[in-house]
Protein backbone atom coordinates (compact mmCIF):
# COMPACT_ATOMS: atom_id res chain seq x y z
CA UNK A 1 0.00 0.00 0.00
CA UNK A 2 1.35 3.38 -0.93
CA UNK A 3 1.81 5.93 1.83
CA UNK A 4 -0.60 8.36 0.19
CA UNK A 5 -3.33 5.68 0.12
CA UNK A 6 -2.62 4.91 3.77
CA UNK A 7 -3.02 8.56 4.75
CA UNK A 8 -6.17 8.87 2.65
CA UNK A 9 -7.67 5.82 4.39
CA UNK A 10 -6.88 7.29 7.81
CA UNK A 11 -8.38 10.62 6.81
CA UNK A 12 -11.51 8.99 5.40
CA UNK A 13 -12.01 6.88 8.51
CA UNK A 14 -11.64 9.85 10.85
CA UNK A 15 -13.91 11.94 8.65
CA UNK A 16 -16.69 9.33 8.77
CA UNK A 17 -16.25 8.91 12.52
CA UNK A 18 -16.53 12.59 13.31
CA UNK A 19 -19.33 13.08 10.77
CA UNK A 20 -21.41 10.43 12.54
CA UNK A 21 -20.66 12.01 15.93
CA UNK A 22 -21.62 15.44 14.62
CA UNK A 23 -24.89 14.18 13.14
CA UNK A 24 -25.77 12.35 16.36
CA UNK A 25 -25.02 15.49 18.37
CA UNK A 26 -27.21 17.61 16.12
CA UNK A 27 -30.06 15.10 16.21
CA UNK A 28 -30.07 14.02 19.87
CA UNK A 29 -27.93 16.58 21.68
CA UNK A 30 -24.56 16.27 23.38
CA UNK A 31 -25.97 14.14 26.20
CA UNK A 32 -26.62 11.26 23.80
CA UNK A 33 -23.01 11.22 22.58
CA UNK A 34 -21.76 11.39 26.18
CA UNK A 35 -24.11 8.55 27.23
CA UNK A 36 -22.96 6.38 24.31
CA UNK A 37 -19.30 7.01 25.14
CA UNK A 38 -19.90 6.06 28.77
CA UNK A 39 -21.76 2.93 27.68
CA UNK A 40 -18.81 1.81 25.55
CA UNK A 41 -16.34 2.72 28.28
CA UNK A 42 -18.12 0.75 31.02
CA UNK A 43 -19.11 -2.24 28.89
CA UNK A 44 -16.09 -2.52 26.59
CA UNK A 45 -15.72 -6.29 27.03
CA UNK A 46 -19.33 -6.88 26.05
CA UNK A 47 -19.04 -4.61 23.01
CA UNK A 48 -15.83 -6.37 21.91
CA UNK A 49 -17.49 -9.77 22.35
CA UNK A 50 -20.37 -8.71 20.09
CA UNK A 51 -17.95 -7.34 17.49
CA UNK A 52 -15.89 -10.56 17.58
CA UNK A 53 -19.04 -12.68 17.28
CA UNK A 54 -20.18 -10.59 14.32
CA UNK A 55 -16.81 -11.01 12.63
CA UNK A 56 -16.86 -14.77 13.20
CA UNK A 57 -20.37 -15.06 11.72
CA UNK A 58 -19.31 -12.98 8.72
CA UNK A 59 -16.17 -15.11 8.24
CA UNK A 60 -18.21 -18.31 8.45
CA UNK A 61 -20.73 -16.97 5.92
CA UNK A 62 -17.99 -15.74 3.57
CA UNK A 63 -16.16 -19.07 3.64
CA UNK A 64 -19.40 -20.95 2.93
CA UNK A 65 -20.31 -18.77 -0.05
CA UNK A 66 -16.83 -18.72 -1.54
CA UNK A 67 -16.44 -21.55 -4.00
CA UNK A 68 -13.66 -23.98 -3.17
CA UNK A 69 -12.79 -24.35 -6.86
CA UNK A 70 -11.94 -20.64 -7.02
CA UNK A 71 -8.93 -21.29 -4.79
CA UNK A 72 -6.02 -22.70 -6.83
CA UNK A 73 -4.73 -26.01 -5.49
CA UNK A 74 -7.90 -26.81 -3.57
CA UNK A 75 -9.17 -30.36 -3.26
CA UNK A 76 -11.88 -29.80 -5.88
CA UNK A 77 -9.29 -28.36 -8.26
CA UNK A 78 -7.08 -31.46 -7.87
CA UNK A 79 -10.07 -33.78 -8.48
CA UNK A 80 -10.84 -31.93 -11.73
CA UNK A 81 -7.22 -32.28 -12.85
CA UNK A 82 -7.25 -36.04 -12.17
CA UNK A 83 -10.45 -36.61 -14.15
CA UNK A 84 -9.04 -34.74 -17.15
CA UNK A 85 -6.05 -37.12 -17.43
Amino acid sequence: MRFSHFLAAIFAGRFVRFLILALLTLKFGPQFVEMTGNLFRHHLKLVLMFVAAGLLVWLWWWRRTTKASAVPGSIDDRKNDETKK
